[in-house]
C-alpha cells in the first residue's frame, strides 16, 4: 500500500538538463551521476523530462534512459520529451528524423489527407522507443488563428478546427502504433494569443460560443474518438471559461477547477492523465509561489506538475524536500482532497503499466535511410506556391540573387541549390542579416530569389525558460530586420528583375513581402543540419525552384 507522500512523489515530474556534483561543475546530464541516482531512488519521482542538453547520441541516450528506469522500483519512470517535429525537436538532426513541423503536415492535407501526420508521428514515435523514452509531449492541437501568436505559428497543423482535429487525431493514432504516450496540448488553446507563456500570462478573450468552436473543437472530437494518454494545460487566462481570480488576476486554465475538472473530465469526458505545461514559465512563477502553484494545479484536477522545481546541484534537493512536505500537509489538512489524490495516482498508475506492453526498438531505426526519405517526401509535398508562378529567367544558367538572413542559412540553400541543378549554377549570395544588398549585386542578376524567417524563435523551441536569456532581443532585430529585405526587393522590381520570395517559417510574412515578388513559396520549415548542411525543406524548396519537381502544397492558413 502506497503512502500519501509516495503518490504525492508520483505526480512531480522534474528536468535533469544541467547537474552540479559536490566539488564540481554544472554540466549537462548525459549519464546520470551519483546523486541524482540516489534523489530519484530515494525519492520515486513519478518522471522526468528531457531536453537536447541530454540527448548527445542514440546510444548514450538510450544508456541514460536505461540508467533512469534503474532507479524505479514498482512502476517505470515516466520520461519524457517535447518531440513535435518541426522547430520544437531536441534530438539532433544530425543522427535523427526530425521532418518540417505540423504546419507543413497541414499543407499536405489537400493532396494527402492524414497520411503524413499519423506516418511521421509514428516515425518519431519509434525512434523515441528505440532510445527509451516512452511519453512524447505532442501534437499540438492549437489552432493557429492569430498571425502574430509568437510561440505557436507553425506548431499547429492549420488555422481550421476540423483540420487540426483530423491530423491531430491521426498523430495521437501514429504515437499509439510507435508504443510512446502521446500528450494533446495546449488545453483549452494556446493558438489565438500574442503572449508567449513563458514570459507572461497570456489572455484569451473570447466568447464561450467562440471557443467551442475553434480552440475547444479539436478536443471534443479527438476525446471522443481517440482518447490519447495524456493532456497538457495551458498557463492562459479564459474568463468565457473560468472568470474567478487568484491574486487579483483571472485564474490561469493549469490552475482552474472549472477548466480542468468541470470541463475537461466531467463535460468533455476526459480519463487520461492531466499534466501541466512547465511551472517554471512566467505565466505561473510570477503568480504564486510554488508550492502553491502546485496544490492549486492539483486542486484543479491536475496530475502531474511539470517541472516545479530546478535540481541543478544537492543543494536543491531541499527544495524537492519542501515542495513534498508542503503537498503532504496540503492533505493532511484538507487542502488536498484524499480521494482525488488516491484517484489521480491510479490514472498514473495505469498509464505506467500501459507502457511496458510494447518491445523497444532497435537502436538502428534513429534516422534511418527509410526514416529520412519519408521526412524528405514530407517536405517536397509541403512546398507551396502561394502566388505568381515560376519566372522563365529563372533556370540553372541565371545569375542568381540569394538573399537570407543568416550564414548557415544561406550555406544550407547554396549547397541544396547547387545538389539540384545539373549545371554550374552562378550564385551571388547575400547574408542580409550582416550586409546591405548593393545596387550593383541586384543590377547584374537576372532573378532575385530571397527568403524571411518569422517570427523569431521562442523559449518552447530552444528548449524552455533556462533558455530566455539566449533570445537577445537586439541580436534578433538585427537578423531579422524586415526592412534590411524589404529595401533590395523594392530596388529589384525598380529595375525590372524577376523576384521569387521564400517565406521559410509561418507564411504570414507573405503580407508584407509578396507585393514585390512575381512567385511565392512557403516550405514552412528552412532547417539545416549541420551534419550535411542543408536540410529537407531547403532540399525540396531547391527542386522546385529548379524546375525538377512541383509545388503540390496548399496554404493551411489564410494570409
Amino acid at each position: 500500500m502506497s503512502t500519501v507522500r509516495q503518490q504525492l512523489a508520483q505526480r512531480l515530474m522534474i528536468d535533469l538538463r544541467y547537474f552540479a556534483e559536490p566539488e564540481q561543475p554544472q554540466t549537462a546530464v548525459t549519464q546520470l551521476t551519483p546523486s541524482l541516482r540516489q534523489l530519484l531512488q530515494s525519492q520515486q519521482l513519478g518522471g522526468v523530462i528531457l531536453f537536447s542538453e541530454n540527448c548527445q547520441q542514440p546510444a548514450q541516450l538510450r544508456q541514460l534512459c536505461a540508467e533512469l528506469q534503474a532507479t524505479s522500483q514498482d512502476l517505470p519512470l515516466l520520461i519524457s520529451i517535447d518531440q513535435e517535429g518541426g522547430r520544437v525537436v531536441r534530438t539532433s538532426r544530425d543522427w535523427s528524423t526530425g521532418f518540417a513541423g505540423n504546419m507543413a503536415i497541414g499543407a499536405t492535407h489537400a493532396g494527402y489527407g492524414d497520411h503524413f501526420a499519423g506516418a511521421t508521428a509514428a516515425t518519431i514515435g519509434t525512434e523515441l522507443n528505440a532510445l527509451g523514452i516512452n511519453v512524447v509531449h505532442a501534437p499540438c492541437v492549437d489552432v493557429s488563428n492569430n498571425p502574430d501568436n509568437p510561440v505557436i505559428n507553425i506548431r499547429a497543423y492549420g488555422d481550421q478546427p476540423k483540420l487540426v482535429a483530423e491530423l491531430a487525431a491521426a498523430a495521437c493514432q501514429g504515437f499509439a502504433r510507435s508504443g510512446v504516450a502521446a500528450t494533446l496540448k495546449h488545453f483549452p488553446g494556446h493558438g489565438d494569443t500574442d503572449t508567449d507563456s513563458h514570459t507572461g500570462l497570456p489572455l484569451v478573450s473570447h466568447a464561450l460560443e467562440h471557443l467551442n468552436a475553434i480552440e475547444l473543437y479539436p478536443y471534443r472530437q479527438i476525446l471522443r474518438q481517440h482518447p490519447p494518454p495524456l493532456l497538457m494545460t495551458a498557463h492562459i487566462q479564459y474568463p468565457a471559461l473560468d472568470s474567478s481570480t487568484i491574486n487579483g488576476v483571472v485564474r490561469p486554465a493549469t490552475l482552474s477547477r472549472r477548466i480542468i475538472t468541470e470541463l475537461l473530465r466531467d463535460e468533455l469526458g476526459y480519463q487520461g492523465v492531466v499534466i501541466t505545461d512547465a511551472m517554471d514559465m512566467a505565466a505561473l512563477a510570477q503568480l504564486l509561489p510554488m508550492a502553491d502553484a502546485v496544490i492549486e494545479a492539483f486542486r484543479a484536477g491536475v496530475d502531474i506538475g511539470l517541472m516545479p522545481v530546478k535540481i541543478r546541484s544537492v543543494a536543491d534537493f531541499s527544495q524537492l524536500e519542501q515542495l513534498l512536505d508542503a503537498l503532504e500537509q496540503a492533505v493532511t489538512d484538507g487542502t488536498l482532497c484524499r480521494l482525488e489524490l488516491n484517484q489521480s495516482y491510479q490514472r498514473i498508475c495505469a498509464l505506467k503499466r500501459s507502457l511496458n506492453q510494447r518491445e523497444q526498438a532497435p537502436l538502428s531505426c534513429v534516422g534511418s535511410v527509410a526514416h529520412r526519405q519519408q521526412e524528405q517526401q514530407l517536405a517536397l509535398a509541403a512546398i507551396t506556391a502561394i502566388q505568381g508562378q515560376r519566372p522563365e529567367a529563372l533556370h540553372c544558367s541565371a545569375k542568381i540573387a540569394l538573399l537570407l538572413p543568416g550564414k548557415p542559412l544561406l550555406q544550407g540553400m547554396t549547397q541544396a541549390l547547387a545538389s539540384a541543378s545539373a549545371e554550374q549554377l552562378q550564385l551571388q549570395p547575400v547574408d542580409i542579416s550582416q550586409n546591405e544588398v548593393t545596387a550593383t549585386t541586384l543590377a547584374n542578376c537576372d532573378v532575385v530569389v530571397a527568403g524571411f524567417v518569422s517570427p523569431r524563435q521562442s523559449a518552447a523551441e530552444l528548449g524552455g525558460v533556462d533558455d530566455l536569456s539566449l533570445l537577445d532581443e537586439q541580436a534578433v532585430a538585427n537578423a531579422y530586420q524586415p526592412q534590411r529585405l524589404q529595401q533590395p526587393l523594392a530596388l529589384a522590381r525598380q529595375l525590372g528583375k524577376p523576384v521569387v520570395f521564400l517565406s521559410l517559417r509561418a507564411p504570414y510574412d507573405v503580407a508584407r513581402f509578396g507585393q514585390y515578388a512575381d512567385w511565392v513559396l512557403a516550405s514552412y520549415a528552412y532547417h539545416v543540419d549541420s551534419a550535411s548542411r542543408c536540410g529537407a525543406s531547403l532540399t525540396a524548396l531547391a527542386q522546385v525552384l529548379l524546375g525538377a519537381a512541383e509545388a503540390r502544397g496548399t496554404l493551411p492558413v489564410t494570409v
